[in-house]
């Protein structure tokens, strides 16, 4: 018989990030999604407030960004929560159709989404979450890299991907990635330890002796259990370790076990655009004028850097704008049609 590919192993701690998943529209128009999202916000760091062990996972502009600019005082709290690693931040706008948009917009979200984590809040994020986003562009890697991220994670069940992963990109660029679903369901709390007891088993056929769980469901507010029993929960076998940034605790964990030899990640460089097929060809009046949009800003931002050298203003705020509005347009559940009409 032939050797085992992992070392038999236990599980010694369980990394739990809490948050939620953000769709700006969807089954409802930007309104109504503003108002639950923002509402969201305030519950989980009224959460962290309640429990000083406690921490989220914040991310996209389109609710961040409004609630820190209308509640006065809610940004250093932020920042102070960044600090003690309690809150962690994506690094990105939001969560793009990379298989519809240009590798320009892919490159401008993140950029964007970045620049606001880092220069706003204080955070450095070097985690891409990218869960809901209806398949992944090859050159992801390299786009990632280049934008100073280390590590993925995506959620989409594209058949075959491996749970634990390199990504290569076409220009030998590797990235380490997780597929990895974003939340699980509301049983209660007893019957969510279960569940989460039950994941260990997937992490040590892995070879894995640390387990990572996201419970970031659509527009979930804070989990009765968890706030207020971060502390006994730390004490359980295995332990779970609560906090906005528990995946960057993982992921160094991964990378040190990786350097000691005592785990093997492989590398693939396959393709991973597919999934949701049909939201490549629906409302493609979306696409056509996506793809307008763009151009228009590239070539308004070449004719504009040419016409500051002879002494011309340069237009930032309407350029800045423009992208700001292609960026929104450009999430998961809006330029790839799957939006209520009213969207």
């Amino acid at each position: 018989m032939g050797q085992p590919l992992h070392k038999p192993t236990k599980v010694k701690t369980q990394y739990f990030t809490p948050g939620f998943h953000s769709d700006v529209i969807w089954l409802e128009d930007q309104r109504d999604y503003a108002v639950v999202l923002m509402g969201c916000t305030r519950q989980y760091l009224d959460g962290c407030r309640a429990d000083d062990r406690y921490g989220v996972f914040l991310h996209e502009l389109t609710y961040l960004k409004p609630y820190v600019d209308s509640n006065p005082g809610e940004g250093e709290f932020l920042r102070a929560l960044i600090r003690a690693r309690r809150v962690g931040t994506g690094g990105a706008h939001s969560l793009p159709s990379e298989t519809i948009i240009s590798g320009e917009a892919i490159v401008r979200n993140f950029v964007q989404g970045r620049r606001y984590h880092e220069v706003v809040l204080g955070d450095r994020p070097w985690v891409l979450m990218l869960w809901d986003v209806f398949g992944h562009v090859s050159q992801l890697p390299q786009i990632a890299v280049g934008c100073r991220f280390q590590a993925v994670i995506w959620s989409k069940d594209i058949r075959g991907a491996h749970p634990l992963f390199y990504q290569l990109g076409p220009d030998g660029t590797r990235i380490l990635t997780r597929r990895l679903m974003y939340g699980f369901s509301d049983n209660g709390g007893e019957e969510d330890l279960e569940y989460l007891r039950a994941c260990v088993a997937e992490a040590e056929s892995l070879g894995l002796d640390v387990d990572l769980r996201l419970d970031c469901n659509d527009f979930r507010p804070p989990r009765p259990w968890v706030v207020g029993r971060t502390a006994e929960l730390a004490r359980r076998t295995p332990p779970i370790v609560v906090s906005g940034q528990a995946h960057r605790r993982y992921f160094k964990h991964l990378r040190q076990a990786e350097r000691r030899g005592s785990i093997f990640i492989p590398t693939t460089a396959r393709d991973f655009e597919w999934h949701h097929q049909g939201t490549g060809v629906a409302h493609i009046d979306l696409k056509i004028a996506n793809r307008l949009c763009e151009n228009t800003l590239v070539n308004a931002e070449k004719f504009a850097a040419v016409a500051s050298q002879f002494g011309a203003r340069y237009p930032w705020e309407a350029l800045d704008k423009g992208w700001r509005q292609v960026l929104f347009s450009q999430h998961h559940d809006a330029i790839t049609g799957p939006c209520c009409d009213r969207s």
